[in-house]
Formats: structure tokens, C-alpha cells, sequence
């Protein structure tokens, strides 16, 4: 039985090696390396752990961590920070992929910094890129783009080959956010031909799956197919990794936009599973919201707004702000084609909101969109025409010209609405000249058919088919059976307007077996996604029980080997106890011998005992003696035992009465512990008012800052007008009076104009989102003093401006602008009467940045010195300024994390001096 049991396992074993030794032979590079760490010491062992942890990263970022902690240990130990560093941006990957951002961005500074002094460029470059990705999915654009710059200046000389090609990968993704399609593609071409001279498979995978995916934006789907197909010889059939579950994504995608929904379906199910299971959060609800918004396209509303819920849940328990935005977008996508108007508008606010406040200027374009769908749906045509133009607005700033063709589309469609052809035809023109260059298939079918229906609604019959006919091609090949609806609609109508009422007849029968088929489709993929996600349960279940029943088998293997064991325990313990008694008996016969030996020598000492006990029974009688001596001193002792007896009864009766003490103070312990618990309810209800009321102050300060960003843009309008009439009233009026009139109106609007301006700045300030950028100090000082040219000519003021050789720092030059501006302003105001002067001065002072602005104006009296920086405050009753000035610059200096000095002497001057640290470059 031993013997069978031992030819079981050794066929378990050989299994599960092979097993092994298949999964593993997919990637020969992590095999390489994993046998180099176990030979290497020291720094190239760091080496070996850090090029292993990155290559695991693109498989599973989980099976990274112990690598990568490994690596960070030895590294801190033999102090290099080369490797280190390269350690620090593993963690700084994986921390990312957990949904920590905030951990993320703080290991890869470090590690930035870390690698630059050890003068490991590639390391260096490799974090900025990273970096840059960061700010990329926040969408801070530009400060990604500022990251990618500065990574590309460390490894444009090609000594670093993988790190630059991971640059030349993230700036393709970066083109395509942007709407640059060639540029990405041009950038993963470069990427892809770096890795395979390389000839490493894992960062060609990796570039091979984002080429596919660029093309399926395309519609080039043999294509995509064929880089897929590529991709899957270097990894195998039997992989379970992560890159597996991210072709069989991207197979999923190609499916759905060939119109294979069920076999889609598996696909992503399947990497749901994938990417749950293995605590991928950020890369979960993304594929959430992709899967969601692909059941949108095909009409499964219902299962769209599942997942758009689910993934909206994680996100909002995560803070994955981007992300949390674009479920919100697809919820809304659902409910505006369930027609949920009102659940629509909800959420689209909501995106709006969100959007404004983050800075997501993609989203809130989408939303802005959607916005005016909706308001087109319900009849609200000029509203939804502002909604278009706000995201036509906001494509235009992000260069993103797919979008912008797609709303110029929506923008004429709802001129057509409002009977506008000519201006319908013009946005429906523009969007094509934009669509066409861009090969925006998607976009393009809903452009050719406006255009059509365009023409038709003009009377134009012939250009109408031109375009339907595109429309129909189009349409084809991106798989828009809907829009085929529309198409054969609009020709039946065309062929009834001009009498062909065969032709009509022959359209208007194929319209609505089409419309019937659609409407089956819908139903259809609806039961297929069902029938598919019961399967997938189905098998889940399977293959529990398959795992129970190979769990049974185990147990039960280990309880016989228990029982043989047992067995084997009985027999060995039977074997040794035969073995001891035979010892017992040799022993037992050697000790009888001994014995009779000595019972001859114990006769003679007992003789020898019998003389000694005579002895001592003479010491016997002198004991007793003792003995009675001792009975007396028993006699005292007892005497005294009986007081001991006395005291402790009076003992008990004192713990008697330290007992009823305890008692008492435990029923006082528990009033107290009552009134505790009643306490901590009350605070748990105020805790929760406050927080409730706390939430309802923040929504009212967003709304309100809301209110005054748009009140303060509209305010500013008329303004503008007053000013630019003044200075036409200058050249075209000649009574003297009325050139005074319009002065003093000039005067008043630029006094209210900079207040707004003020005011602007305040909201601008407490913004949560800064741009970073080079800035150069003598540029913004300039800027400043040409502001105020024609108030310095007129006032006859002397300005001197110093700015100490200084490079060109990283900072934030709105915050900067605001500062210096205003500082100047506060001067100019309050200048001496007699040959005024400022003097500006810039400098590099301990680490950071000090900036004086010094007049001989009025200055303040001491007792008003405290407070200065207040909102509104003026230090005279003369003054004509709105006291927001040094309020606004001590906000902005905070918000650099700087500090601000106010000292003036009355009647001789003032000085302001600004110091703020340098920011990493």
C-alpha cells in the first residue's frame, strides 16, 4: 500500500512540474532571470530582482510585490541607489494599479530624484515617464506632456533602448487622448521597432496588443487581428496571465465590432473575472466601463447600466476620479436612449460638476454633448445649441479634432430640427472636411447621413444618394444597423416625394424587416448576454465543485496515510517494546547475580548496624528530653495562634465592609458607563449632523462658485463694451464735455473691470487644480510692468526692475502672474506725490525664490500693519482700491507654499517681500 502511495504522489509531483515547466516556458526571458538571481550578489543581483519585477508588472502586477520588496531591501542595505531607485518606481507602478495615486506619484518623485544623483539616466527617464502617465490619466494634459518632455531630454541619445521605448509608447497613447491617430500611430511604430531589436518578448507583447487596438479604433479589424494573432505566438495557448486576459480584452472588442456579441461576451467575462479575482481595482473598472459602454452601442441598456453601476461603486469607494466620471457618462448614455430624460440630466449635472471642479476636459466636452442631445430630444433647441457649443468649445482647446467633427454633427443635426438646412448643410460640411482626414468611420456614417437627408430635405435628390450611399457603405463596415434604419427610411421617403411609389414600396418593406430585425437583434444579444453569463456561472460552478471533489480526494488520501502511518506507528512501537524486554531480561538475570553476591556482604554490616543502634538508643532518651522541651514551646506558640485567630476575624469584618464599599462603587460604575454610552450616541448623532451639514456647505460653496465664475464673466462683457466705446467716443466725438463724460465712464469701467478681474482671482486661487510650467521670473516681471505702461507714463513713475540670474524654474505661473500684478498695482495706487518710484527685485535665496516689490509711496500707519491681508480691507478712508489686492496675493503664496511680509512706514513707503521653495524639475 506504502509502495502505491508513494507511486501516487511521485505522479502528482511529476504533474504538477510539467504543469509548471509549460506555464513557465511561455516567457523564457523571466526563467533567464529568475536563475541569474539565485547565481548573482550584490548590486547585480538588485539588478536581476529589479528586471524581474518589471517584467512581472506586465504580467501580473501581484506577483511583482515580492520581487520588488526584495530588491528595495538589499538596495537600502548596500546603500545603491541606482538600484533603488529602480525599485522605488516598481512600487511606485504597483501602488498606482492598487488605486493609490498619491503613494504612486510620491515613490516615483523619489525615485526620480534618487536615480538622478546616482546618474542612472535610464531609471531617470523611466519615472518622469511614469509620472507623466499619471498626471495623463488625471487628465492634466499638458502637465503629462511637460513629464514626457523632460524624460525624452534624458534619453533621447538611445543609450537606454527599453526605457526610451516605453516613452515612445506612452506618447503614442498621449497623441491618441489628444485626437492625433497618425502621431500614435507613428509613436507605437517607433516603440515596436525598438523592442524587437531588443528581441525582448514581454515589451513586444506588450506594444503588439496596443497596435491592434489601434487599429480596431480605425475599423482595420484584419489588421488588429493580425498583430493579435502575432501576439499569441510569443506567449503560448495555455497562459493564465494577465497579458493573456488583456488580448482576449482586446479579442473581445474586435468581436463586438464585428458583430460576434455572444463569443464578446465570453471574452470579457472572462477577464472580469481575471482582473477581480487578482485585486486589479484600476484596471477592473476600467474594463467595467468599457464593457459597459459597448453594450450601449449594441443596445443592451439594461446590462449597460449594471456594469456602469458597479464600476460607478468602486470608483466612488477608491477616489478613481476619472474613471468615477466615466461611469457616470455611461449611466447617462443609457438613461438618454431609454429615453429616462429627467435620470439622464441627473447624471449628466453630475459629470458637469465633477468635470469642472477636476479639470476633465475630455469628460466634460462628452457631457456637454450629451447635455444638448437631451435638450434636442425635449424641444429645447437654442439651450441645447449652447450645450454643443460649450463642448465644441472645449474639443477645440484639447485639439481634439474627432471630436470636434463629431459635435459640429450634432450641431447641425439640430439645425435640421429647427428647419435650418443652409446652416444644418454648413456644420454637416465642416464636420466632414474634419471626419475624413481622421478616418473616423464611427463618426463619419452619422455625417453622411445628415448630409444626405440634408440634401434631401433641400430637394437635392441626386447629392441625397450620393451621401446615402456612403452612409450605407459606412455603415456596413462599422456594424450601425440603426443608422441602416435611418437610411432606407429617408430613401423611401425620397422616392414617394418624387412619385417612384414601386421603388417606395420595395424600400419601405426592407425598412421595416430591417427595423424588426434591429429591434430582434436588440432582444436577442439581451438573451444571448444572459445565456452567456449563466454558462459563465454555470462553469464557475463546475469548476467549484470539480475543486470540492479533488478536495475530498485529498482528504481522504491524507486520512489513509494517516491510517498507514498509524499502522506503520503499532508495528514499530510492538517491535521496540520486544527489543526492550529481551534488554529487561539480560539485565534482570546480571542483577540476581549481583544481588547474591552482596547479601553475604549486608549479613555482616548488619552486625555492624546492630552495635550502632545501641548507641542510639542512648541518643534516643537525650531526643526526648528535647522532645518535652519542645511541647512547652508548642504551648506557646498555640497561645499565640489563638491572638492571630482573634485578628483575623476582626479582618474579615473590615473586607466585610470593603466589599459593600466595592459594591457600591460598581453600581456608580455602571450609572457611569450608562452615561458614558448615552454620550457617545449623542456625539455619534452630532458627528453625523456635522458631517451632513458640512456635506451641504461644500455642495453650496461649489454652486456658489459656480454663480460667481459665470455672474463675473457676464458682469465683464458690458464692461468691455463701455471701455471700447469710450475709446471710440475719443476719435469720433469733439464736444469737450462729453470726451470728459466718457472718460470718467472709461475710468469706472476699469476700476470695475480690474475688480472683477480681482475677483476672478480669488475663485482661480482656490482652485484645486495648478498647472506646472518652465517660467522664467525677468519674463513675468516685464509682463507686469508693460500691464501698467500707460498708469507709469501718466504718474511719471520710476520703475527698476532687478531679477537675479536665475534658470529657468518650474512653478506655477498663474499664481506668479497674480502676485506680481497685483503687488505692482497696490504700488502704483498708493505712490508718493514726489518723484515716486518701485523697485522690483528677484532672487535665489536658501533653496527657493524671494520676491521684493518696494515703493516710497503713502504707506500705512503701524496700527492697520495686522491687517492688511484681510478680504476688503482699506487702510484709509481715501483710498479708491477694493481691498482684495493682498488678500488675493497671501492666498496664492499659500497655495505655492510660501510665505508673504507686509512692511510699511507711513508716509515714506512700503516693501512686500514673497518667498516660495523651488519645485523638482
Amino acid at each position: 500500500m506504502k509502495i502505491a502511495l508513494n507511486k501516487l504522489w511521485l505522479a502528482f509531483t511529476v504533474s504538477v512540474i510539467l504543469l509548471v515547466n509549460r506555464l513557465e516556458a511561455q516567457m523564457v526571458e523571466i526563467d533567464s532571470l529568475r536563475i541569474l538571481i539565485n547565481k548573482q550578489r550584490g548590486t547585480k543581483k538588485i539588478d536581476a530582482l529589479n528586471a524581474l519585477s518589471f517584467r512581472l508588472i506586465l504580467l501580473d502586477y501581484k506577483l511583482a510585490i515580492d520581487p520588488i520588496e526584495q530588491a528595495f531591501t538589499l538596495a537600502k542595505g548596500e546603500n545603491y541607489l541606482a538600484g533603488l531607485a529602480e525599485s522605488n518606481v516598481n512600487k511606485g507602478i504597483c501602488e498606482y494599479l492598487r488605486g493609490n495615486k498619491d503613494a504612486s506619484l510620491h515613490l516615483l518623485k523619489d525615485a526620480g530624484t534618487q536615480a538622478k544623483k546616482a546618474g542612472a539616466k535610464g531609471t531617470e527617464g523611466y519615472a518622469l515617464v511614469q509620472i507623466g502617465n499619471l498626471y495623463r490619466a488625471q487628465g492634466t494634459l499638458d502637465s503629462a506632456k511637460y513629464w514626457y518632455d523632460q524624460s525624452y531630454l534624458i534619453l533621447k541619445d538611445s543609450l537606454n533602448p527599453w526605457q526610451l521605448s516605453v516613452l515612445y509608447k506612452n506618447l503614442g497613447i498621449y497623441y491618441g487622448v489628444t485626437s492625433q491617430p497618425f502621431r500614435e500611430l507613428d509613436f507605437l511604430n517607433r516603440s515596436l521597432a525598438i523592442r524587437q531589436k531588443l528581441a525582448d518578448k514581454i515589451l513586444t507583447v506588450d506594444i503588439l496588443t496596443f497596435l491592434s487596438k489601434w487599429h480596431t479604433a480605425q475599423y482595420n479589424l484584419a489588421q488588429a487581428e493580425a498583430f493579435l494573432n502575432q501576439t499569441q505566438k510569443y506567449i503560448g495557448t495555455d497562459g493564465s496571465t494577465e497579458v493573456q486576459y488583456q488580448i482576449n480584452y482586446q479579442r473581445a472588442i474586435i468581436n463586438f465590432s464585428k458583430g460576434n456579441y455572444k463569443d464578446a461576451l465570453v471574452l470579457f467575462n472572462q477577464a472580469e473575472e481575471f482582473y477581480f479575482a487578482h485585486g486589479n481595482l484600476v484596471q477592473y473598472a476600467t474594463l467595467l466601463i468599457d464593457f459597459a459602454q459597448v453594450l450601449n452601442e449594441v443596445g443592451s441598456y439594461d446590462l449597460s447600466l449594471k456594469y456602469g453601476f458597479e464600476a460607478l461603486k468602486i470608483c466612488t469607494e477608491k477616489t478613481f476620479l476619472k474613471n468615477e466620471v466615466r461611469s457616470q457618462l455611461v449611466i447617462g448614455w443609457n438613461y438618454y436612449h431609454l429615453r429616462q430624460l429627467q435620470y439622464a440630466h441627473d447624471f449628466t449635472n453630475k459629470v458637469l460638476t465633477s468635470a469642472r471642479e477636476n479639470n476633465f476636459k475630455t469628460e466634460e466636452a462628452t457631457a456637454s454633448d450629451l447635455n444638448g442631445l437631451i435638450l434636442n430630444l425635449e424641444g429645447k433647441f437654442p439651450k441645447a445649441l449652447t450645450s454643443f457649443e460649450k463642448g465644441l468649445m472645449l474639443r477645440t482647446e484639447l485639439e481634439d479634432k474627432k471630436g470636434v467633427g463629431r459635435t459640429l454633427t450634432k450641431i447641425g443635426e439640430a439645425y435640421a430640427a429647427m428647419g435650418k438646412l443652409k446652416m444644418a448643410f454648413d456644420y454637416q460640411q465642416q464636420s466632414l472636411n474634419m471626419l475624413e482626414p481622421l478616418h473616423d468611420q464611427a463618426g463619419l456614417v452619422w455625417t453622411y447621413y445628415n448630409m444626405g437627408s440634408v440634401y434631401a430635405k433641400m430637394g437635392d435628390f441626386e447629392k441625397a444618394s450620393i451621401f446615402l450611399n456612403k452612409a450605407e457603405k459606412t455603415a456596413r463596415l462599422v456594424t450601425r444597423r440603426i443608422v441602416l434604419v435611418e437610411i432606407y427610411k429617408t430613401r423611401r421617403n425620397i422616392l414617394i416625394t418624387q412619385g417612384k411609389l414601386a421603388e417606395a414600396m420595395t424600400y419601405s418593406i426592407v425598412y421595416e424587416k430591417l427595423k424588426d430585425s434591429v429591434a430582434s437583434a436588440t432582444i436577442t444579444n439581451r438573451v444571448s448576454s444572459i445565456q452567456s453569463m449563466y454558462e459563465l456561472e454555470q462553469s464557475t460552478y463546475e469548476l467549484e465543485l470539480l475543486k470540492k471533489s479533488k478536495q475530498v480526494q485529498e482528504d481522504q488520501i491524507t486520512i489513509q496515510k494517516a491510517e498507514i502511518h498509524q499502522q506503520e506507528f503499532i508495528i514499530a512501537a510492538i517491535s521496540v517494546g520486544m527489543m526492550i524486554v529481551g534488554a529487561l531480561a539480560y539485565l534482570f538475570f546480571g542483577f540476581f547475580r549481583k544481588t547474591k553476591n552482596l547479601n553475604g556482604k549486608l549479613q555482616e554490616q548488619n552486625e555492624e548496624i546492630q552495635a550502632q543502634a545501641e548507641e542510639l538508643t542512648e541518643t534516643n532518651s537525650s531526643l526526648n528530653t528535647l522532645n518535652r522541651n519542645l511541647a512547652e514551646k508548642q504551648e506557646e506558640i498555640q497561645t499565640q495562634a489563638e491572638e492571630l485567630t482573634e485578628a483575623n476575624q476582626l479582618l474579615t469584618i473590615v473586607n466585610m465592609e470593603l466589599a459593600e464599599k466595592s459594591e457600591e462603587l460598581a453600581s456608580q460604575s455602571e450609572e457611569l458607563t450608562e452615561s458614558n454610552d448615552m454620550i457617545s450616541r449623542l456625539n455619534e448623532y452630532l458627528e453625523a449632523n456635522v458631517s451632513e451639514r458640512t456635506r451641504a456647505l461644500e455642495q453650496t460653496y461649489k454652486e456658489l462658485d459656480t454663480f460667481f465664475y459665470r455672474s463675473s464673466h457676464d458682469f465683464r462683457r458690458p464692461l468691455t463694451t463701455f471701455m471700447g466705446l469710450a475709446e471710440v467716443a475719443k476719435i469720433t466725438v469733439k464736444d469737450t464735455n462729453a470726451l470728459d463724460l466718457f472718460s470718467k465712464v472709461k475710468e469706472t469701467a476699469v476700476n470695475l473691470d480690474r475688480m472683477l478681474i480681482k475677483l476672478q482671482s480669488i475663485s482661480d486661487v482656490s482652485a484645486e487644480q495648478f498647472v506646472v510650467k518652465p517660467i522664467s521670473l525677468q519674463t513675468v516681471l516685464e509682463d507686469a510692468c508693460r500691464l501698467y505702461h500707460q498708469e507709469i507714463l501718466d504718474a511719471n513713475i520710476k520703475v527698476l526692475v532687478k531679477a537675479s540670474v536665475l534658470p529657468e524654474l518650474v512653478s506655477y505661473p498663474a499664481f506668479l502672474k497674480i502676485i506680481v500684478e497685483n503687488l505692482l498695482e497696490n504700488s502704483i495706487r498708493f505712490r508718493s506725490a514726489v518723484m515716486p518710484q518701485i523697485f522690483l527685485e528677484a532672487s535665489e535665496v536658501g533653496g527657493g525664490v524671494q520676491l521684493i516689490v518696494r515703493d516710497n509711496g503713502i504707506g500705512i500707519e503701524e496700527i492697520y500693519s495686522d491687517r492688511v491681508f484681510e478680504m476688503f480691507f482699506r487702510g484709509s478712508e481715501h483710498s479708491k482700491g477694493n481691498g482684495l489686492g493682498l488678500y488675493i496675493v497671501k492666498k496664492a503664496v499659500e497655495k505655492m507654499n510660501g510665505t508673504v511680509t507686509f512692511s510699511s512706514h507711513y508716509g515714506e513707503g512700503t516693501t512686500v517681500t514673497v518667498r516660495f521653495p523651488f519645485l523638482p524639475s
